[in-house]
């Protein structure tokens, strides 16, 4: 891989490489171990106890790019130099997201268990532990008294779902959440 990255290199001349991975920062790095063209890796978080390991290999980048405070704080605590760590929120095109009326709302509130006067809580990102999705079950669970309108989806798949699905089944919030 190293030696296909080298070609690329030499014949587009680029000023710049981003790695969305650790992985492919390492790749980029291997074809240009004099560090002549820069490489920003944009680093999106590990689980917990990864950032001890990647930390340290991140100084194969020039610059790290996380995606927020806590990436960021997580990898100079684990031995990436501060002054190459930045934060950059992920940017999103709202356009995409104009509120729905009409069928489209009913359909999409329907398939995700919310009724049309029901405040929904929309929670999506792969299921995973580092994106903390049992505490939108703690909260179905806290606020279900006091806010009976409250209803819960979250959206992604991972290797958290079934846990997911028990912790919403015993916590006996299956029609909130």
């Amino acid at each position: 891989a190293a030696a296909a990255v080298r070609r690329i290199l030499g014949a587009a001349r680029p000023d710049v490489i981003i790695a969305n991975s650790l992985a492919v920062t390492w790749v980029a790095r291997a074809a240009d171990p004099m560090g002549r063209v820069p490489i920003v890796n944009v680093a999106h978080g590990w689980p917990e106890g990864g950032y001890r390991l990647v930390g340290p290999l991140l100084r194969a980048a020039a610059r790290v790019v996380a995606v927020s405070p806590e990436v960021r704080d997580r990898l100079i605590a684990a031995g990436l130099p501060s002054h190459r760590a930045r934060v950059v929120f992920n940017g999103v095109d709202l356009t995409e997201l104009a509120p729905r009326t009409g069928p489209a709302r009913a359909s999409a509130r329907e398939a995700l268990g919310a009724g049309e006067s029901d405040v929904l809580v929309l929670c999506v990102g792969r299921t995973s532990a580092q994106k903390a999705h049992h505490h939108v079950i703690s909260l179905a669970v806290m606020l279900r008294e006091r806010h009976p309108e409250l209803r819960y989806a979250i959206v992604g798949e991972g290797h958290r779902d079934a846990e997911l699905a028990r912790l919403v089944a015993d916590a006996g919030v299956a029609h909130l959440v």
